[in-house]
């Protein structure tokens, strides 16, 4: 498998989803806008697979929440259940990554950066993907 080409990530939730890519080098990662999740599937999958085209994705990368005793909750099932449906609809790897605690470690980042506001409720969503993918690549 290559080990070149952008990775997106996703922070799967049923309002919004966070969207973070990484340059082809895989040594940054830049948040993008979040998708709005307006509870229609196809139309989600296919804001994703062109953002995929417009950024060159090679792979794609999904939080999905665990338990600490690795453990599923409802969460983690909606998210799987996203991941194989985005699976059928790309011709990407997707691949799955826990992402405990990403949400608080977006939330301190955003602190970090003095954002507040708005922007926060704007940013959190990306900022946790920016999280998935950041420990994602750091995993690699």
């Amino acid at each position: 498998m290559s080990n070149s080409g952008k990775i997106l990530a996703l922070d799967y939730g049923s309002k919004k989803v966070g969207v973070a890519v990484s340059d082809s080098s895989r040594d940054f990662c830049f948040i993008r806008p979040y998708i709005a999740n307006r509870g229609d599937l196809d139309e989600l999958l296919s804001q994703i697979r062109d953002i995929c085209v417009s950024e060159a994705v090679s792979k794609i990368v999904v939080g999905v929440p665990y338990m600490n005793d690795m453990s599923e909750t409802a969460q983690t099932a909606r998210n799987l259940a996203f991941v194989e449906s985005l699976r059928a609809f790309v011709s990407l790897p997707v691949e799955i990554f826990d992402e405990s605690f990403s949400t608080f470690e977006a939330k301190k980042m955003i602190e970090a950066y003095k954002l507040k506001g708005e922007k926060e409720a704007d940013l959190k969503d990306s900022f946790s993907a920016f999280v998935i993918l950041q420990r994602y690549l750091e995993k690699k």
